[in-house]
């Protein structure tokens, strides 16, 4: 009797100290933004393409939207102390062995791997950008309702803090397609890729 009582105290408070030890782990977390100042740097690769510039530029344009701190984007980082969030597959990033590689064209990662590096990778420019949008969704609140400006909804906040996680998504249907001429910019900030060309044709 007293070695069932002694094994169920035991058994009871391992599971109290693993909660509180998967606790401290879900609030590890870095600061961007602070207080409306900067405490990060966006780095792309030096032969980036257009579509992964362009997918930085977008990333800093939309904090700074929410925070108004405006998050540079460079090829090489000259201040040490910045946090460095990473666009695309730069050196640093080849060197994690993520396994980007093996995604879908438009599949992507978001990576926190120590509290100095944020990753926001895929195997093509298209799973960046698609990168890009999901970590303004998660992490800075934006939403795209519906199209035109009066569907984007960007939160107003002075700190942006991202977890310590990694999320690694691919689409779940190979094609996404909106057939609207005015809602291109819309269905792409919501993953949309026509990948397959078709159409009907009235005779």
């Amino acid at each position: 009797m007293r070695k069932n009582f002694a094994f169920i105290i035991s058994i009871t408070v391992l599971l109290i100290f693993a909660g509180f030890l998967n606790l401290s782990c879900e609030n590890l977390e870095i600061t961007i933004v602070e207080n409306g100042k900067p405490l990060a740097v966006i780095v792309t690769p030096e032969n980036a393409s257009q579509q992964v510039s362009d997918s930085a530029k977008v990333l800093s344009d939309y904090i700074k939207k929410s925070s108004d701190a405006r998050i540079n984007v460079v090829k090489k980082v000259s201040d040490k102390d910045k946090i460095i969030i990473h666009i695309g597959e730069d050196d640093y990033v080849r060197d994690q062995n993520l396994d980007i590689a093996s995604l879908d064209g438009d599949g992507f990662i978001i990576n926190v791997t120590d509290s100095k590096n944020i990753i926001i990778a895929g195997p093509t420019g298209w799973g960046t950008e698609f990168g890009v949008y999901e970590f303004l969704e998660r992490y800075v609140g934006v939403r795209w309702l519906m199209p035109g400006m009066d569907g984007e909804d960007v939160p107003a906040q002075s700190t942006i803090s991202v977890p310590i996680t990694e999320v690694r998504q691919e689409p779940a249907y190979f094609s996404r397609r909106l057939s609207s001429p005015n809602g291109a910019a819309w269905a792409r900030k919501n993953r949309f890729h026509g990948r397959v060309e078709f159409h009907h044709n009235l005779l």
